[in-house]
């Protein structure tokens, strides 16, 4: 086996460390959307610096340089860990099941961070990556046994805690499978909290499967329309259009679909076999880090993926996303064999849309380091294999196809998401959705030439882009984001320094450029955009109350033009939201005169019932138009 230098160790271990950070700020800014909602500019402003600096942070981490830093900047560090560190404990005090991760893993920072200011030598890294894997097995261990109490769990978990004390003592490799086994402990025992299908996505994706199994084509619409009724799905968890009704098609490439074809078969639960894939990546990486000779990394790098416990809870909740990413990981971990990897980067094409982003940087990533006819064969080879897995759908009904795999982008879905588009969905400044697909594309093309400029400084980076683009789509949601610092571990190898150690700059004058060319160009933008509706609220009444909830009210709505009397209705509360939708609500009866229309709407679910505790923002939508009322509850019903 290899053994790298102690400064090349604690390279390692800093980049591992930022991209935890990156990690975390990540958790941290999905945390505050979810718990804030949309409407607390101030808290949305906040979450947005914090994803941009974990972005930043880790662009950073996978630079070619040694990751020495000064004393000053680790003070810097201190200060900034400690300062989350201690707005956690205070908000959440010391044990919450999602947030001691976190506790735990800034607390081991902080601690080697200041260790390093205090003596003249490097620490141990081995110490520190085994001592944080056996507290981190303890504590998710800890935390199963008290979320599903039993005599099994309570044993599983005392043996777990015991082999990753034993760890760190003699047996090194027990490390292994008490981190991997605490993680799947955790995982089960949270999985009864779900429901079967917890998400629209891997509901239609099982349904798809079930009617390629009967020979039909899930592309045809129609085959479709009985996906929820079948599987007894919850029509509030679905994803609306701004149109009316919901997403019932299937849309995504056919491998989506076929992965669930055991569980079909073999009548398991389809989130096992994503939670498989989601255990798979931890495998993965542990073995790839002890092939490259890295052993500290192959226990650090799996203790930081166990800190995101969304990792799994995504996973239980029916969110099929680990599989593409498995798939992505694999691709990028065996680069140094361009065929190989190009047939692991079409598998994960084959099953979403989302590792699409990364194309245009990794065929240039292979052109530079392999030649054009390594990147040529890389094409052909992975949209080859996208194309073979599609083909018989391709050939049969291509429009189908075609309109379905498009349908994320150009379908009329409700807005959603953590990004810059909060500011129109939230009605800040209404920008219509065309803006967020001409920044999303936009900011592909202008890190491509980035990504081209400076490639020597820039050539691992590419893996983090992907968290900078869907931060302006118009629906940025946390599983578009979560697995791209993991899936950069894969990088880690070729950038041990050793003796090839160099500093690489790209100059703060020409970043700041970079960023006003940016900045210019949304702004601009923006100015033609900005979208004005042809109808507005003019007043809400006849709020109808039941014990502490509000069941109907009426509407108002004032028009220019054509009369628009399929208006769509959702309220976006001021605070937790629940439903990232919002509470949707529906048309009960309209009456209308000239240039007006009064609704009277009531909730489509008996979950968006209001709070008349809580305030609201009623938004009226149709299409790319929106219009918004403050309704302020508590003062309403106290007046």
């Amino acid at each position: 086996m290899q053994h790298m230098i102690d400064d090349d160790l604690w390279s390692t271990v800093r980049r591992l460390e930022f991209l935890g950070f990156t990690v975390i700020a990540y958790m941290l800014a999905y945390f505050l959307w979810t718990v804030y909602g949309y409407l607390d500019l101030f808290v949305d402003i906040l979450q947005w610096t914090i994803s941009m600096a974990g972005t930043f942070v880790a662009i950073y981490a996978m630079t070619e340089h040694s990751m020495k830093i000064s004393k000053r900047s680790i003070y810097t560090l201190v200060v900034g860990n400690t300062a989350i560190l201690i707005v956690i404990i205070i908000k959440f005090g010391l044990f919450s099941p999602i947030f001691d991760p976190l506790i735990l893993f800034l607390g081991f920072v902080d601690y080697y961070l200041m260790r390093d200011t205090v003596k003249p030598k490097l620490g141990d890294p081995d110490r520190f990556a085994r001592i944080f894997a056996a507290v981190m097995i303890s504590l998710m261990s800890i935390i199963s046994a008290f979320m599903r109490p039993s005599y099994i769990t309570g044993i599983a978990a005392a043996v777990l805690i015991i082999a990753g004390a034993i760890s760190y003592f003699r047996l090194n490799y027990l490390v292994y499978p008490a981190l991997i086994g605490s993680v799947i402990l955790f995982a089960l025992s949270i999985l009864p909290l779900y429901p079967k299908f917890g998400t629209d996505e891997l509901a239609l994706d099982y349904y798809a499967a079930i009617m390629i199994l009967h020979g039909t084509n899930p592309y045809i619409p129609i085959v479709m329309s009985n996906a929820f009724a079948y599987l007894h799905f919850q029509i509030s968890m679905t994803t609306p259009l701004s149109t009316g009704g919901y997403v019932e098609t299937f849309s995504y490439p056919v491998l989506a679909a076929l992965v669930f074809i055991p569980s079909i078969i073999m009548h398991f639960d389809p989130t096992l076999t994503v939670l498989a894939f989601t255990m798979a990546m931890y495998l993965i990486v542990a073995i790839y880090f002890l092939r490259k000779g890295m052993i500290i990394s192959s226990v650090l790098s799996i203790a930081i993926m166990a800190v995101n416990v969304n990792m799994v809870s995504f996973a239980d909740g029916s969110v099929p996303d680990a599989i593409w990413a498995f798939f992505l990981m694999a691709s990028l971990m065996t680069i140094e064999r361009p065929k190989l990897s190009a047939a692991m980067y079409g598998v994960s094409i084959s099953i979403k849309q989302i590792p699409w982003i990364v194309l245009p940087f990794l065929i240039y990533f292979i052109y530079r380091e392999k030649g054009r006819r390594a990147a040529i064969e890389y094409i052909a080879i992975s949209i080859g294999i996208l194309l073979l897995a599609n083909a018989y759908f391709i050939i049969k009904e291509p429009h189908y196809f075609i309109s379905s795999i498009l349908s994320p982008e150009i379908s009329s879905l409700i807005g959603v998401g953590q990004g810059i588009s909060i500011l129109s969905i939230a009605g800040f400044y209404q920008l219509s959705p065309i803006y967020f697909t001409i920044l999303f594309i936009f900011s592909i093309v202008f890190l491509f030439l980035i990504y081209a400029r400076h490639y020597d400084a820039l050539k691992y980076t590419f893996p983090i882009f992907p968290l900078f683009i869907f931060f302006f789509n118009y629906r940025d949601l946390y599983n578009y984001l979560l697995f791209w610092p993991f899936i950069a571990f894969a990088f880690l190898p070729q950038l041990k320094i050793g003796d090839k150690a160099r500093k690489i700059r790209i100059g703060l004058k020409r970043l700041a450029l970079y960023s006003v060319i940016f900045v210019a160009v949304a702004g601009i933008v923006s100015v033609p955009l900005h979208s004005q509706s042809s109808f507005s609220i003019t007043s809400v009444s006849n709020i109808e109350q039941r014990s502490y909830y509000v069941v109907q009210m009426n509407v108002n709505v004032s028009y220019t033009g054509d009369q628009i009397s399929q208006m769509q209705f959702r309220f976006l509360p001021y605070g937790y939201l629940g439903n990232l939708n919002g509470l949707m609500w529906d048309v009960k009866s309209y009456e209308s005169g000239k240039n007006w229309i009064n609704f009277t709407i009531e909730p489509l679910f008996q979950q968006s019932m209001l709070n008349v505790n809580y305030s609201y923002k009623l938004v009226a939508y149709y299409g790319n138009e929106q219009a918004f009322y403050s309704l302020d509850l508590p003062s309403i019903f106290s007046g």
